[in-house]
């Protein structure tokens, strides 16, 4: 008799699936971040794994840029200038 799956089963399998499928960044792949302010608690994920090479062990060359609030970095990314971006909110 099959069971319902649960939720937190349903996300487990994705991530598995996801992991089993994924592979790791080439050798010094560029990654351009940028962030909503220089200096925020919120962004502070991005200089800790910089810091710490984190993104550097898996392959990422990450160049963090600090914007002048949420408005200059959609314009950022609109732009195409960055890769991706941390926002602080509406």
């Amino acid at each position: 008799m099959m069971g319902t799956v649960s939720r937190r089963e349903a996300l487990l399998g994705l991530a598995l699936a996801a992991a089993w499928g994924a592979e790791p960044a080439a050798a010094a792949d560029k990654v351009r971040v940028g962030k909503a302010a220089a200096n925020a608690w919120t962004f502070s994920s991005l200089e800790v794994g910089k810091e710490a090479g984190v993104f550097a062990k898996n392959g990422l060359d990450v160049d963090i840029v600090a914007l002048a609030g949420d408005a200059k970095l959609q314009q950022a990314m609109a732009a195409g200038s960055l890769d991706f971006a941390l926002g602080s909110g509406p």
